[in-house]
């Protein structure tokens, strides 16, 4: 059988999906390895953004690998575990990424789960995944939206059930 390939074991259709969904909503951003954080390499992408004191990032959480700072990866070619849209007053030298978004596959409905002063829970009958909106001051969001207005809040935090 060996003469044939390997069998693959981790491919998710579902899964695939929803990568391949974020490639297109995003326009598959080159992002740029920051750091490690515990068994996790973070990668990041700054958006344009016309906000003087606070940026807007796109931010992807893969199992830790030995690529170094600075490494530079397409978002196809990230296997996240965790993605971020987050407005943040972080200042990184990486370039801006600049994207108009194409919902396709993220125009997947997500429905409230839960809600804290702090965030409001989503999860999503389409995909796999758990989206955690963080509550700005004096905000509230709906019981129901997409994935790819979720992301276009960039106060998101969006994970693969299963698999951190």
């Amino acid at each position: 059988m060996s003469q044939y390939g390997t069998f693959v074991e981790d491919y998710e259709p579902v899964t695939e999906a929803l990568y391949a969904g974020f490639v297109e909503f995003l326009g598959n951003p080159k992002m740029y390895k920051i750091k490690d954080v515990e068994s996790y390499s973070m990668y990041m992408v700054k958006t344009e953004c016309m906000l003087s004191n606070e940026c807007r990032f796109l931010i992807a959480l893969v199992r830790q690998d030995a690529m170094p700072m600075h490494h530079a990866e397409t978002l196809d070619n990230l296997q996240w575990v965790s993605f971020q849209a987050r407005t943040l007053t972080d200042r990184h030298d990486i370039p801006a990424h600049g994207y108009t978004a194409r919902y396709g596959p993220l125009k997947a409905v997500v429905t409230k789960t839960g809600e804290t002063d702090e965030t409001t829970t989503y999860g999503c009958e389409d995909f796999p995944i758990t989206i955690v909106m963080l509550n700005r001051k004096n905000q509230a969001y709906q019981d129901r939206g997409t994935v790819g207005h979720a992301i276009e809040t960039f106060q998101t935090i969006i994970t693969i059930n299963d698999t951190v």
